[in-house]
């Protein structure tokens, strides 16, 4: 399966594979007797081809051979988790059946499939050159198509629009959503009572000051796993660990009208229309978010918290890890990081998270610098000894 997932490029590698993309693209909305499962790929079959959906999937670069008339995708990892839940078929089952025997799970999907009647949106990519194609998502079909390059466009059309100077600082594109991290170089404060014993792991103390930049997030799936989504985020210049505040963020939902069987696209009018609401906020996002007067308040509020030593903090670190559903091995990395960091208050055990978050994957990397944000504000319940089950940490 060709690659999917690229981390921390810049705008015109994004823009470049998302325009490659976009030529690939094709979705379908299909009833589920259409659909099978054979050999762990999902094939689209049809026994009597309805004459409409065999012009749609031709003029569409799939090629459907007369005989048969099936077409087969290859299944990203996502996209097995959603035909998984779709179906009612228990994760931990289905994945036994990936690994261990695929003839049982052609059987399970095929059979609900076909038990269970309904409209399915699949999102795919076709191979232009005969091979099979990519199914990249199962989702219901009242699904509301908001992709990355028209959010894209439109988002660099609204800053570009302010008088703000933004830049990319950088971009993640995987399986399940696309990540572009905004910064406003000129909106930056120096943070010394947060970041005074803070060292960057395996560098010197901070040679770039206590400076704290300003910036926001900006984050879609187009495969059912999140909605759009812009939020404020910040970034320490010493070591680039960044802060994202969800409880600011500005969200809309891929939920839209149920679609007919076949249909694959909006009108040019509804289209424009989402996009105009999704300048709007963006720019609501660069004016409420890039003001030297929002980072001041929300670093203020963060050293009521951050700057009390802590009185466990070894400890602390293995609740946090805990909390994160870590294994031994991120565990012991998250704390060589805190180690390494050399500050034992709460701001310094956040900031082992988001140094940490700077070597994982993308959507990983996204849910802990989402995390580290509420661990701060809750960090009285990290700094405890270590407890064995993380129904015992008392959260907010």
């Amino acid at each position: 399966m060709e690659q999917t997932n690229f981390s921390k490029i810049d705008l015109g590698s994004l823009v470049k594979e998302l325009e490659s993309q976009k030529l690939r693209k094709k979705d379908l909305i299909v009833p589920s007797t259409s659909l099978k499962m054979i050999e762990g790929k999902l094939a689209l079959t049809d026994s009597k081809p309805d004459k409409e959906l065999f012009n749609l999937l031709s003029n569409s670069g799939i090629t459907i051979s007369n005989n048969s008339q099936t077409d087969y995708f290859d299944i990203t990892d996502s996209c097995h988790a959603q035909i998984s839940d779709k179906l009612g078929i228990p994760g931990r089952y289905y994945e036994r059946l990936r690994k261990e025997a695929v003839d049982m799970l052609d059987y399970n999907v095929t059979e609900w499939l076909n038990r269970k009647p309904a409209n399915y949106f699949l999102r795919s990519f076709v191979d232009n050159n005969g091979g099979n194609g990519i199914a990249r998502a199962f989702l219901s079909d009242r699904f509301k198509v908001i992709d990355h390059l028209d959010i894209l466009i439109t988002a660099l059309e609204a800053i570009r629009q302010s008088d703000q100077k933004v830049i990319i600082d950088s971009a993640d594109l995987t399986e399940q959503r696309m990540y572009v991290r905004f910064i406003a170089p000129d909106i930056v404060k120096s943070a010394p009572e947060l970041l005074r014993n803070y060292k960057v792991p395996y560098g010197t103390n901070n040679d770039s000051g206590f400076g704290v930049c300003s910036g926001f997030i900006l984050s879609n799936s187009e495969t059912g796993h999140a909605t759009f989504t812009i939020a404020p985020r910040l970034m320490v210049l010493a070591c680039r660990n960044g802060m994202i505040l969800q409880k600011d963020k500005i969200a809309e939902r891929h939920l839209g009208t149920k679609m007919e069987i076949g249909s694959f696209d909006w009108s040019e009018n509804t289209r424009q229309k989402e996009l105009e609401l999704i300048q709007f906020q963006v720019k609501d996002a660069v004016n409420a978010y890039l003001s030297e007067n929002y980072l001041g308040n929300v670093l203020d509020d963060m050293s009521l918290k951050g700057t009390k030593v802590l009185e466990h903090p070894v400890d602390a670190i293995q609740n946090i890890s805990l909390s994160l559903n870590f294994s031994e091995e991120r565990k012991n990395e998250l704390l060589n990081y805190f180690i390494q960091g050399g500050d034992t208050t709460g701001f310094g055990a956040v900031q082992s998270i988001t140094y940490l978050a700077q070597k994982v994957q993308p959507d990983t990397r996204y849910e802990l610098e989402t995390a580290s944000v509420s661990i701060l504000n809750n960090i009285e319940n990290y700094d405890r000894p270590a407890v064995k089950h993380y129904q015992q940490l008392t959260l907010n």
